[in-house]
């Protein structure tokens, strides 16, 4: 009887297991797809070109919202930042995701090289913003926020060509990977 019941519980553990990898590599196959990676940098680029607009208009008047540009530069820097890790890691997270072979090099490396391209820019526009925010008696950026702010928004506009230039190269597929 006890023997049986072993093996019961046994079997019910093996079948747990098989389910849970398996919907452990489905996930991983949905998140980390060509077409998941198209429609995130999508999102993430239309995001980024609200801001642009928005920044850019700032930097050309003098409202007083200083408090919203600096919230909405740190929103899409983390944005970046975010995507940027994923991209960067995507590699090592398939392995953990255990989503097969990694037959689709060209991808990876496309990846590797956006993200730590969107980790820098979203870093740089980080510092900006701390930038701005630290007191006067340390840095005293009183009157130059709109020169701070033209940084950012030049990092910005980079970080958004990288997702284009992404969305680009996904788009077309393994057809122009480069050897």
């Amino acid at each position: 009887m006890h023997n049986k019941f072993k093996h019961i519980c046994a079997n019910a553990v093996d079948h747990s297991y098989g389910f849970y990898k398996t919907l452990l590599q489905k996930t991983g196959h949905l998140l980390f797809s060509r077409v998941s990676l198209i429609v995130t940098s999508l999102i993430i680029l239309s995001i980024s070109v609200d801001v642009l607009h928005h920044l850019y208009d700032w930097a050309l008047s003098q409202p007083d919202d200083l408090e919203e540009m600096l919230r909405e530069t740190e929103g899409i820097s983390t944005l970046f930042l975010g995507i940027g890790l994923i991209l960067k890691e995507r590699r090592m997270l398939e392995k953990l995701f255990d989503t097969g072979p990694g037959h689709e090099d060209w991808m990876n490396n496309i990846s590797l090289h956006v993200g730590l391209g969107l980790i820098l820019t979203g870093t740089a526009m980080r510092v900006a913003v701390q930038l701005i925010r630290i007191p006067s008696r340390i840095i005293s950026t009183q009157g130059k926020e709109h020169y701070i702010f033209a940084i950012g928004l030049l990092f910005c506009a980079l970080a958004s060509l990288q997702l284009l230039y992404l969305i680009i190269r996904l788009g077309l597929g393994s057809r122009y990977a480069r050897k």
